[in-house]
C-alpha cells in the first residue's frame, strides 16, 4: 500500500502521521464477500483518485461515487478476477473498462445509482448500451462472457460462474443470477459458510439437471437458499441448507407447498417425478 493510502507526513524529521482511510471498508456480512484478488488495487486506485489534485480536465472523483463503484464492481466481478482499468471521469465521476482482443465493457459511474454500462463483441460490432441503477446482473453476465473466452490476465483460476460444461442459455441464466443474488446477501455471522455451501450445493443441481425457467433466488439470514417457480397459484421449490442435502415441495389448486415437501432427500438423488412434472408444467 503507498504512502498516499496510509499516512501523511509532517515537516521535517517527524515520524508519518497516521490518517484514516477515506474509502470505507464494506461492514455488511455478505456471502460473497471473498473478493481478496482485485480488492486491494481497486481500493488503492480509487482513493487516488479521490485525493488527486484538481484540474481542468479531470478533478477529483467524488468519494460517494468511489464509494458506490467500489460496491458495484464487489457485485460484479469473481473474487479471481483481475482489476479492471478505472479513471477519473470530465465531473467528479468514474469510468470503468476492461478490454480483451474481442470484447470491450465500460461503465460511466455518474453518480450513485447512475451508471451506464456498454460492451462490444465480434457479435455486436456496433456495441449495446444499458442506463443502471443498482442491479449489475446485466454486467455480471458480460464479465462471465468475457472470462469464458479464456483471456489469459483476466482470471488466475476457474471460477464458480465460468462453466465446465457446454450449457442451455437458461441454466447459465439461472447460474448468474444464483451466484450475483445470494453473494449480496446478508447472512448472520455464524451460517456464512452454510450460506455458501448452500449456494455451490444449488449450482451443483442446476447444472446437473440443466433447469431452466426463471426462478427467484431467496436466501435466508440464517442461510438457507431456496429457488421457487411460480406461475399464478403453481410453484416449485428447491431449498438448500447447505448440509449435502435439498428438500422439495410443489405447490397447486389442491395442495400446498407444506403438503407435498419431501425434506433432506441426498444431493446426488434424483428430481422426485412429481417436482419434475411440476416444473416441467411451470416453464413450458
Amino acid at each position: 500500500m503507498s504512502s498516499i493510502a496510509n499516512s501523511a507526513f509532517s515537516s521535517g524529521d517527524a515520524a508519518p502521521v497516521p490518517r484514516p482511510r477515506r474509502l470505507p471498508e464494506p461492514t455488511r456480512l455478505l456471502v460473497g464477500d471473498d473478493w481478496a484478488a482485485w480488492r486491494e488495487p481497486v481500493m488503492q486506485k480509487l482513493e487516488d483518485l479521490v485525493q488527486a489534485q484538481s484540474d481542468a480536465s479531470a478533478p477529483p472523483v467524488r468519494l460517494e461515487v468511489a464509494h458506490f463503484t467500489l460496491q458495484m464492481l464487489k457485485s460484479i466481478c469473481p473474487p479471481d478476477t483481475a482489476a479492471p482499468q478505472i479513471d477519473a471521469g470530465p465531473a467528479g465521476d468514474a469510468q470503468v473498462e476492461w478490454q480483451t482482443p474481442t470484447t470491450k465493457i465500460r461503465l460511466h459511474v455518474v453518480a450513485p445509482n447512475c451508471v451506464s454500462a456498454w460492451r462490444q463483441t465480434p457479435s455486436l460490432a456496433n456495441g449495446e448500451e444499458a442506463n443502471l441503477t443498482n442491479d449489475f446482473l446485466i454486467v455480471f453476465r458480460w464479465v462471465r462472457e468475457m472470462l469464458d473466452g479464456g483471456m489469459p490476465g483476466f482470471t488466475t483460476t476457474a471460477t464458480a460462474i465460468v462453466p465446465a460444461e457446454t450449457l442451455p442459455a437458461e441454466t447459465l441464466s439461472i447460474l448468474d443470477k444464483l451466484t450475483y443474488s445470494v453473494d449480496q446477501s446478508v447472512v448472520d455471522h455464524e451460517y456464512l459458510e452454510k450460506a455458501r455451501a448452500a449456494k455451490d450445493q444449488a449450482a451443483f443441481v442446476v447444472r446437473r439437471d440443466r433447469l431452466t425457467g426463471n426462478p427467484r433466488v431467496m436466501m435466508s439470514d440464517d442461510g438457507v437458499l431456496t429457488l421457487q417457480w411460480r406461475n399464478g397459484t403453481n410453484g416449485a421449490a428447491l431449498i438448500f441448507s447447505g448440509d449435502g442435502t435439498v428438500s422439495f415441495a410443489v405447490k397447486n389448486a389442491q395442495q400446498m407447498y407444506s403438503d407435498s415437501s419431501l425434506d433432506d432427500a441426498p444431493l446426488d438423488a434424483s428430481l422426485p417425478e412429481e417436482f419434475r412434472a411440476a416444473l416441467k408444467a411451470l416453464v413450458a
